[in-house]
This record gives C-alpha cells, sequence and structure tokens, in this order.
C-alpha cells in the first residue's frame, strides 16, 4: 500500500512539473510573439523627433495610443491655443510598412470625448487610405478582471529601436489615482481614473503599447491596458530639471564641455529607462469611448 501511494505521488509530480513546464512554454510560445509583434506599431510625427508605440485592434487597422504620444502632432495657435492643424502620423509596422494614420474626427467633435481622451491618456487613429489587407489585432479586455499577480506581456518600440521589444511580468498593484487632473476653460478639472503599477520593463517610447493579460493560448489573450508611465531615479520632476539646465546651458564651459547641457542629457537618460516599476492606464476608457465611434 505504502509503495502504491509513493507510486502515484511521484507520478503526480513528474505529471505536475511536465504541466508547468507547458504552462511557461505557452508562455513564451512563437505564435504568441509573433501575433503581438505583427499588431504593435511604432508611431511617429513629421519633423517630430517623438516615437512612441501604439497597436491595431481592428482589421481596418484602427490604432490604440497614448495621447501623449500624438499630441505633439496637433499645431495650436500661439495665443489662443486653438487648434489650427495636424503634423502627419505614422505607424510603422513589425514587417516595415509605413501607414499615414489620423486622429478619430469625433473626438474632437465631442467635448466630453476629447477631455476623456486627455484626462485618461489614450487616443483612437485610423488609416488616412484603406489597407491592402487586413492588419492583424490584438482583442481588448477587461482591466476589472485583472488581478494583482497576474502575468502580463508588453509590447512596443523603446526610443531609438525599429523593431518591437516585448517584455513579460505580472500586474504589481492596482490603484485609482485621485491626483489626476486637466485644465478645462481655464480651471483645472479633477480626472480621477485607474492605473496599475507593473513589475515589467518599459524604456522611453514605450508608451501606447499593449499590456495584454495572459490566456490559455495566444487567441485568447486580452488588452487590459496601456503602457503610460516609468518611474525612474529621479523622481516625476526629473524632466522639469531637464528642461532647465537646457535653458541654462550655453553660459559655463569646463574642460570645453557645458555641465548643464551634461546633467541634462545623464538626467534625461534616465528618466527614460525603466527601474523595473513601470504603469498602464485601464483599457475601459479607450473601450468606452470606441464602442461610441
Amino acid at each position: 500500500m505504502k509503495l502504491k501511494s509513493t507510486l502515484a505521488i511521484s507520478l503526480l509530480l513528474i505529471f505536475s512539473t511536465f504541466s508547468s513546464l507547458e504552462t511557461f512554454s505557452q508562455g513564451l510560445s512563437l505564435e504568441r510573439v509573433t501575433k503581438i509583434k505583427n499588431s504593435t506599431v511604432r508611431i511617429t510625427i513629421e519633423n517630430d523627433g517623438h516615437q512612441g508605440s501604439g497597436f491595431f485592434v481592428s482589421s481596418i487597422g484602427t490604432i490604440a495610443t497614448c495621447w501623449h504620444v500624438i499630441e505633439p502632432s496637433i499645431i495650436r495657435d500661439s495665443n489662443t491655443k486653438a487648434i489650427i492643424g495636424f503634423k502627419k502620423i505614422f505607424a510603422t509596422t513589425n514587417t516595415g510598412e509605413k501607414i499615414e494614420i489620423g486622429i478619430a474626427a469625433k473626438i474632437f467633435q465631442d467635448t466630453a470625448f476629447l477631455n476623456n481622451s486627455i484626462a485618461n491618456d489614450f487616443c483612437i487613429l485610423y488609416p488616412i487610405l484603406r489597407l491592402k489587407k487586413s492588419a492583424p489585432f490584438l482583442f481588448i479586455g477587461n482591466f476589472d478582471t485583472v488581478n494583482d499577480g497576474d502575468d502580463i506581456y508588453a509590447c512596443g518600440y523603446p526610443k531609438e529601436l525599429l523593431y518591437p521589444f516585448i517584455s513579460k511580468g505580472i500586474v504589481s498593484t492596482k490603484f485609482l489615482d485621485t491626483t489626476n487632473s486637466i485644465i478645462q476653460n481655464g480651471h483645472k478639472i479633477k480626472k480621477n481614473r485607474n492605473l496599475a503599477y507593473l513589475d515589467l520593463t518599459l524604456n522611453g517610447g514605450n508608451s501606447g503599447g499593449p499590456i495584454i493579460k495572459i490566456g490559455v493560448d495566444a487567441n485568447h489573450d486580452e488588452v487590459i491596458g496601456i503602457a503610460d508611465f516609468i518611474i525612474n531615479p529621479m523622481g516625476r520632476n526629473s524632466q522639469d530639471l531637464v528642461d532647465l539646465l537646457k535653458q541654462r546651458s550655453g553660459g559655463i564651459f569646463l574642460g570645453g564641455v557645458d555641465p548643464n547641457l551634461l546633467f541634462s542629457t545623464i538626467i534625461d537618460v534616465l528618466d527614460n529607462t525603466s527601474t523595473g516599476i513601470s504603469g498602464c492606464v485601464s483599457i475601459n476608457y479607450f473601450s468606452e469611448v470606441y464602442s461610441k465611434l
């Protein structure tokens, strides 16, 4: 009887080991990685050095990204701040195809849609011309279904990289950001939003890329968030320091080196480098607007 029990336990352990290996291999399967890469795009703006990420959410080429990724494309009157035009926006796929895209017009036709997009840092983009073939796309999920500790993937194009970078991690902490706000008619309006800290590598340029909850297979993976921020060694005010140092550069040189410009460059690098803590905004805000367009 003891021998049978020992044999049964051994078989159970062997089965559990192979099951764990199978689950892990599924998480890093070529099928899953290929689908994510082909569905994620690099976003650039004409005559602008910024680079961001986005991802297809439909076969016709609809793209989701962050508002702050495309905001530099908006041309405003220097006095009234009214929108007077747009720079061209492009999405480049993993295969090298470059597509001109534009912001969904209805976002600017509805103040509620526009404020929602700005406050929750998302944007909906469409191809200017009809695509020659159907786009590979990711399924939109529900932020409420993901829990702390769940496995996730991210995909995007960190600065200066021409090819997509995939990282794997977990949801660390979901929380309600009560410090978020927007300026409306000259007044600061509080806009709470749902975010999550992630134990996952993101760098500058990843903004707008998908945060994907792992399903039983590649066809059941779902986007639960949009990559939105990283927490860096210099803290959230590092960009303010970069701007200040750049403004004061050109006055003093030590050994032929401008110290203000040097320090601003170092801080800028740190500001765009993840220390293992990154974050996403809930995909639900995008879904709410997208379903009404």
